[in-house]
């Protein structure tokens, strides 16, 4: 396993990708807006096995 050149600037080392689901997001806000939860419950119901991508939101 190669190592990590600590001296690197960071610019020019690879830039990690954000776990972030953009259609999650905005069911989860479209829920937010309407004060009510029954819509991201039913999506998670559908796919339980679906990891939550929201971080960095």
């Amino acid at each position: 396993m190669a190592k990590k050149n600590e001296s690197e600037p960071k610019s020019e080392q690879p830039k990690r990708k954000h776990k972030f689901d953009e259609e999650q997001y905005k069911l989860l806000k479209r829920c937010s807006d309407k004060k009510d939860i029954t819509e991201w419950n039913k999506w998670q119901e559908k796919y339980p096995n679906e990891e939550i991508l929201l971080k960095y939101a």
